[in-house]
């Protein structure tokens, strides 16, 4: 962009931040790395489950001998077993949108409707705090 200027991060006068460091690789590298020791830390806790450490082989097994109806991830991370080759399991499908319903919208209508409604409850509700308030010798 003809607009950056380098090593500076400026704001443009309709509020574009422009960022036009040279350095970005370097900058990069923490945060990558720390992104994937964290990726790797949930893919191991998916694993072995609530057995921990101690479960990861045995978690990891089961789900290779259960075939189909073992977990995908276990089964998509292992490519062979005794020097024979793991099929991939096939990826999962894409879950179906819900239908939208018309019945909440309704709801939504009516209780904007009556604003009244919602003021007399409100009111009701401040009233019998207060009267507590009062009997229980606090006001």
């Amino acid at each position: 962009c003809e607009l950056t200027r380098k090593d500076e991060v400026y704001t443009t006068s309709n509020g574009v931040t422009i960022i036009g460091y040279t350095d970005l690789s370097a900058r990069m590298a923490n945060q990558a790395s720390a992104m994937y020791a964290q990726n790797m830390a949930n893919l191991l806790k998916h694993v072995h489950g609530k057995e921990k450490a101690a479960g990861f082989i045995s978690n990891l097994y089961g789900h290779l001998e259960a075939g189909e109806q073992g977990d995908i991830v276990s089964r998509s991370i292992v490519c062979c077993r005794d020097g024979q080759l793991v099929t991939m399991p096939p990826p999962p499908q894409p879950t179906p949108p819900k239908p939208k319903t018309a019945a909440p919208v309704a709801k939504a209508e009516a209780a904007k409707a009556n604003p009244l409604k919602g003021a007399v409850v409100g009111a009701s509700v401040l009233t019998l705090g207060v009267l507590l308030l009062l009997g229980l010798g606090e006001g």
